[in-house]
C-alpha cells in the first residue's frame, strides 16, 4: 500500500522504488516526509509480541473420565448410565 502511494504521488524515481518493508523503515526513521499518522492501515495493526510464552490450560475443571471408579462402569446404580 505504501509503495503504491509513493508511485501515485511521484515521491521516488520509478527506477529506484524501494520495497514496502524498506519504505516503512524509512518512514519510522523520518527519512521520508510521510508520518505514521498518515498511514491509516499501519496504525490499525498492533505490533507482534516478541516474547512468546506457552499458556497453561485453564479449562481443566475436574478429574478425567478415565479416572472414574470401576463401579460406575457396571451401570447398576441409578444415574450411572
Amino acid at each position: 500500500m505504501a509503495v503504491g502511494f509513493a508511485t501515485a504521488h511521484d515521491l521516488f524515481d520509478p527506477s529506484i522504488i524501494p520495497c514496502t518493508i524498506t519504505l516503512y523503515g524509512w518512514i519510522d526513521k523520518g527519512i521520508v516526509r510521510t508520518m505514521n499518522m498518515d498511514l491509516l492501515e499501519k496504525l490499525s495493526h498492533k505490533p507482534k509480541d516478541s516474547s512468546y510464552r506457552t499458556q497453561t490450560n485453564k479449562r481443566i475443571l475436574g478429574q478425567s473420565i478415565e479416572q472414574r471408579p470401576a463401579e460406575i462402569d457396571d451401570r447398576q446404580t441409578f444415574g450411572h448410565w
